[in-house]
């Protein structure tokens, strides 16, 4: 692979703050550059 030397790009989709109680959840979207999308909880 020619773009080993490079970090991987991760463009953020989605992002949303939730209250739950006393807890905060963040839910963010993230797509890699073959443009698989993730979940990051």
């Amino acid at each position: 692979m020619e773009d080993q030397d490079r970090p991987m790009r991760h463009e953020e989709l989605f992002s949303r703050a939730i209250r739950a109680g006393k807890r905060t959840y963040f839910f963010d979207v993230k797509e890699t550059r073959n443009e698989e999308r993730y979940l990051t909880i």
